[in-house]
């Protein structure tokens, strides 16, 4: 099963309040396993600026007009682009986040990005940390472990 770790660090004054947290995808949360499609290959055919461009896609890529992509590249990535009117292999983009667009007839890959609902909840792990060390009686935790 995939798995989930979180990591929090928080210093207030001098003291380190550390909470950390686990979840295994299909178990506690109840998603069952997570399907990820496979990145196609691509080339950035285009690159009108910094933030749009096409990709020239392989046939059977499957993007389709209005969906979003990450993409990445040898030395960056751009994540949550727009894509605008497909024309066969032709798949023009645009904004999305991340690094610039790289110079044309970059090699790249291109995959629509996979969004997880799970009940993993950090917060609840720096509540018991909070607890544990009793430094703060109303550290506006709420739930199990909290102390008011």
């Amino acid at each position: 099963m995939p798995n989930l770790s979180s990591q929090l660090n928080i210093t207030i004054g001098s003291t380190l309040y550390t909470a950390s947290e686990s979840a295994s995808y299909g178990t506690n949360d109840k998603t069952g396993p997570v399907i990820v499609p496979v990145a196609k290959a691509g080339t950035l055919s285009t690159r009108t600026s910094d933030t749009e461009g096409t990709i020239t896609g392989s046939t059977g890529h499957g993007i389709t007009t209005g969906q979003k992509l990450d993409i990445q590249w040898s030395d960056g990535r751009r994540y949550n682009v727009t894509v605008g009117t497909v024309d066969g292999n032709s798949i023009p983009i645009s904004l999305g986040a991340g690094d610039n667009l790289p110079d044309a007839d970059t090699a790249l890959v291109f995959a629509t990005p996979v969004e997880i609902s799970t009940a993993f909840d950090g917060t609840q792990g720096l509540c018991r940390e909070f607890h544990q060390r009793r430094r703060f009686h109303n550290s506006g935790c709420r739930g199990r472990g909290s102390r008011l």
